[in-house]
């Protein structure tokens, strides 16, 4: 009897602990998931090529031409008639004048002119020195003051020495009085001129 009692109290006891342990939570055991931060890729800005902006070279050897005035000067550097002379009154807009000194019934192919002529009614001297716009159109240019040009325009002398020459766009015009020889012939400015142009001439014409 009392072992029965004891096996009742043992077994009531192993009952409590059984019962005991049903009813404690299980230890849990949580793992903290890391996630891990998006990792943000900074964007990557490639530049644009730089395109230099092209540099413009003026060339040396483009250095601007000589006037028609400035021509006249070298010429008379190198051969001056010996008596006065003047730049001669040339009219552009005016027929008449353009004839009497140059020739031409106008000018329209014409960019510059030069005249030089005696202050002395009675010493016949001309020398007229032009820029063509077009050089092609030089040698037509110096016929046409060739045919138009009237070496009597002087009262009582006559300018009978003449020569027109011309190189590129430049056209010159010389006639003196033959009997002014001993002072300033046209061979003399031709040559002068030749001489400023550092060429033959294109074309040489003479009345």
């Amino acid at each position: 009897m009392k072992k029965q009692l004891l096996s009742l109290i043992a077994a009531t006891a192993l009952a409590f602990s059984a019962a005991a342990c049903a009813g404690s939570p299980a230890a849990t055991t949580t793992t903290a998931a890391t996630t891990a931060a998006p990792t943000t890729t900074a964007a990557t800005t490639t530049a644009e090529p730089t395109t230099a902006a092209p540099t413009t070279t003026e060339s040396d050897s483009n250095e601007s031409e000589s006037t028609v005035a400035e021509l006249l000067a070298d010429i008379y550097a190198i051969k001056k008639p010996e008596f006065m002379i003047g730049d001669a009154p040339l009219d552009p807009a005016d027929p008449n004048s353009v004839a009497y000194y140059t020739g031409l019934e106008s000018l329209d192919k014409v960019a510059e002119t030069a005249v030089s002529e005696n202050m002395i009614g009675s010493q016949a001297y001309s020398l007229v020195l032009l820029r063509v716009k077009d050089p092609a159109d030089a040698e037509e240019v110096a016929q046409a003051m060739l045919d138009g040009i009237n070496p009597a325009k002087w009262i009582c002398v006559d300018g009978d020495d003449l020569q027109i020459v011309t190189h590129e766009d430049i056209v010159l015009l010389i006639m003196v009085a033959s009997q002014l020889s001993d002072t300033v012939t046209s061979q003399e400015i031709v040559d002068a001129f030749i001489e400023v142009r550092g060429a033959e001439p294109d074309v040489r014409l003479k009345k």
